[in-house]
């Protein structure tokens, strides 16, 4: 087995959301903080799978070192989901590990994944994208340039049960992906441009419309000013737009009547199977500004303007005839 060494650091950066927020909880710092103790083990170990800071890599991928005794296929298929929503550079969790009787876990790469450098290919994307912004950039421009290369890039894989269009990797490498594929592949990309500086989360939930809802994956960002906006490159490839960039809880949603916050509804318990409370940062509330008042022109056209001056015309004509 060839593995290679890998800084363990760079895949446990926690994602600090202590600033306070509209709808984030000075408390929250990350998915797995609200874990279990019993969960929390077995992310340390799909985390660290070997004990010794190194990851699966190369053509054979070994068995992890064996998780506590008891531990479920449910609770590691659980876990591996939230790490994957947390960080998507976790790429030997893209297909969710198979726990064997001795307690140990296999590792399956997803199709087509160059397994002497699984993010390689991916790391090149962002460097394109890089390239393509001005020296100075800022968050906002990096999330549209990162939108309209993914859009470009993928196309939206809808019904399709392949394990990679659910992954970073499926919207960036291979050209294909659903919601979780492209909210990964922004979270991913957002994060490697800014050396995980940046705030960002991908969110599990439910998307509404006048139809009904599906299960569908999202991304929160903070700015530089400290809110929080709402990111659907999901949903702006399947409507071709890109309005649904930097997004305010207010702001118009995926249909008639419906906002952001209300077509975007987070269940992360519904999608991981993990019963925790999560507080998930909502955007922020952008102020609502009283509407100036209508001038008459405005409220009635030009034509008010007219009988305005005729009315006038009228009135002085009346005067003067009373005057003779």
């Amino acid at each position: 087995m060839v593995v290679a060494v890998f800084v363990l650091s760079l895949f446990m950066v926690p994602l600090a959301l202590a600033d306070e927020a509209y709808g984030a909880p000075e408390s929250f710092v990350a998915y797995h903080d609200r874990l279990s103790k019993e969960d929390s083990a077995i992310y340390e170990i799909l985390a660290n799978p070997y004990g010794d800071g190194t990851v699966p890599t190369g053509s054979t991928w070994a068995p992890s070192v064996s998780l506590p005794s008891g531990t479920t296929s449910d609770a590691v298929g659980s876990v591996a989901k939230l790490m994957v929503l947390e960080d998507p550079r976790f790429y030997w969790l893209w297909i969710a590990p198979v726990l064997n009787d001795d307690n140990t876990l296999t590792f399956a790469p997803v199709e087509k994944l160059n397994t002497d450098n699984p993010l390689k290919e991916m790391e090149d994307f962002v460097k394109d994208v890089k390239s393509e912004l001005k020296q100075e950039y800022t968050i906002e421009d990096a999330a549209r340039a990162i939108d309209a290369e993914l859009r470009k890039g993928a196309k939206y894989a809808d019904g399709e049960n392949k394990p990679s269009a659910g992954t970073a990797f499926g919207a960036i490498v291979l050209g294909e992906a659903d919601a979780f594929g492209f909210a990964a592949a922004f979270n991913y990309a957002i994060r490697e441009m800014y050396n995980d500086a940046v705030k960002v989360l991908t969110v599990a939930g439910k998307l509404h419309d006048s139809e009904g809802y599906s299960q569908h994956a999202w991304n929160v960002i903070k700015s530089a000013g400290d809110d929080w906006y709402g990111v659907d490159i999901a949903l702006n490839r399947t409507e071709n737009t890109d309005a649904y960039v930097m997004k305010a809880s207010n702001d118009k949603g995926n249909s008639e009547g419906y906002t952001f916050a209300a077509s975007h509804q987070q269940d992360l318990p519904g999608y991981t199977g993990l019963m925790t409370v999560f507080d998930v940062p909502e955007p922020y509330m952008k102020e609502i500004k009283s509407p100036e008042p209508s001038t008459a022109i405005e409220k009635y056209g030009p034509h008010a303007f007219v009988i305005t001056i005729i009315t006038v015309l009228c009135i002085v004509m009346i005067v003067y005839s009373r005057r003779g």
